[in-house]
């Protein structure tokens, strides 16, 4: 089982980018790991199965997960996820205390999208290594976990599987948030340390509720699908030219900076208007005749 868990963990991303033609994804996701009540693994009814509570002992405890895929459409997306998390649980006489990491490979498919928000739909398989301890809860003192088969169930190694639903909300074309809730079936009655098995003919298994948000990124492969970035010069003024540009679709575009050519207007010489002088009349002086003096001519 090993052997296989540490293929399946490092060949996996070789596979998905040997298959992929979409965009990759890596999503990191926090929230908290529940112990499922699961009856049918019971055998006596004074010692039922563990399962996580809301007070007391064994209640819900933390997981972060991360993961990464890549979208072989606009709905279907493949991955890889690694998760490291605690659990605890209780039945009111004993409780649980364990801590484990789990990866799995799957297929995430989305059935809507409107106005950013989406719903999706998650499934896959994988492996989980574990480690956990069983304690009375009246004193707290230790409990063995070796079952009467011999097994010890202090840790070990198990398949699994996983599936649940989610809802999305694009904040931008790159950037996205979610609400996950995945179910997880354990192919191995002690990952939680209540090993019943050597009273049943088939072996049980163990589940547990992992409910977290999520806030992934995408790397976009086209640049046309890239937002495009617009820079505006501070050190210029932004110039409004008087007569907008109408593009084909009749929208008035107004670019951010436009280039300005200064305006030479034509040199008109000055229009010279004749300075017309009033006529002005000579003065006329009167006329002076000639004073004739008389010739007197002497006597003879």
């Amino acid at each position: 089982m090993k052997k296989l868990l540490i293929i399946l963990f490092t060949c996996s991303p070789l596979l998905l980018i040997s298959q992929s033609k979409g965009e990759f994804t890596i999503k990191l996701n926090e929230g908290l790991v529940y112990d499922s009540k699961h009856t049918s693994n019971d055998i006596f009814d004074h010692t039922p199965d563990v399962y996580t509570t809301h007070d007391g002992p064994g209640k819900a405890k933390n997981g972060i997960q991360l993961s990464t895929g890549y979208s072989l459409n606009d709905n279907l997306l493949i991955g890889l996820s690694f998760m490291s998390a605690k659990i605890e649980a209780s039945n009111g006489v004993e409780y649980t205390e364990g801590k484990f990491t789990e990866t799995n490979m799957f297929a995430e498919y989305s059935i809507f999208k409107k106005s950013g928000f989406g719903l999706f739909t998650k499934a896959g398989f994988g492996g989980v290594f574990y480690e956990t301890n069983r304690f009375l809860e009246s004193d707290g003192s230790s409990v063995p976990t070796v079952n009467q088969l011999g097994d010890d169930k202090s840790d070990g190694t198990a398949s699994k599987l996983l599936y649940g639903m989610g809802m999305s909300y694009k904040i931008t074309d790159a950037v996205n948030v979610s609400l996950e809730l995945t179910r997880n079936v354990v192919y191995d009655d002690g990952f939680d340390g209540w090993n019943e098995d050597e009273w049943r003919e088939n072996k049980a298994t163990d589940r547990y509720v992992y409910a977290s948000i999520g806030v992934s990124y995408t790397f976009l492969k086209n640049k046309k699908d890239r937002p495009k970035k617009t820079s505006i010069n501070t050190s210029k003024p932004i110039v409004t030219p008087k007569n907008p540009v109408k593009t084909q679709s009749n929208v008035i575009t107004q670019p951010v900076e436009p280039a300005v050519e200064p305006v030479v207007e034509p040199a008109v010489e000055p229009v010279v208007e004749p300075v017309v002088e009033p006529a002005v009349e000579p003065a006329v002086e009167p006329a002076v005749e000639p004073v004739v003096e008389p010739v007197v001519e002497p006597a003879e």
